[in-house]
């Protein structure tokens, strides 16, 4: 998608003068301030999800890396499991982004608004949806110690 006029122009209004990371995490407010939290929606390309506004956190990092893409920052989504809150701890499935940023991939998490983004993000596939589902039901996740740091 992000050879898509639409997908290319949104980028380069959007863009302004930054670059590097201070790009990154400018559009992720940007596709955060954009979209309207919707589960189920499954919309696969950047420039519906950008004229439709709304979708769950597949289409949020789906649009994020197309704009990131369109301004010549490699990208990729990234599936997996969040930390989801509550007691006890428990995770969820998600997606988020991440860009090749300083010889170094960067997480972003455009849906919650978040980075950095830390070890509660556990990565299972890269640029292809929630294909990592085949590994659930004998998955279990065990927190064996937490520590809390001032932000």
């Amino acid at each position: 998608g992000c050879d898509h006029p639409e997908i290319r122009e949104v980028a380069k209004q959007k863009a302004g003068d930054y670059l590097g990371l201070e790009l990154v995490l400018h559009l992720s407010r940007v596709v955060n301030k954009h979209m309207k939290y919707e589960l189920g929606v499954s919309l696969d390309r950047a420039e519906e999800i950008l004229k439709d506004g709304r979708g769950d956190c597949l289409e949020y990092s789906t649009l994020l890396v197309a704009l990131m893409r369109a301004r010549g920052i490699p990208s990729r989504v990234a599936s997996g499991v969040a930390y989801a809150g509550s007691t006890p701890p428990t995770f969820g499935y998600h997606a988020w982004a991440e860009a090749w940023i300083d010889q170094h991939w960067v997480a972003v998490d455009p849906t919650w608004n978040e980075y950095p983004v830390d070890a509660t993000h556990i990565t299972f596939d890269y640029d292809d949806g929630f294909k990592m589902f085949q590994h659930f039901g004998s998955l279990q996740i065990e927190i064996r110690d937490v520590e809390y740091a001032a932000p």
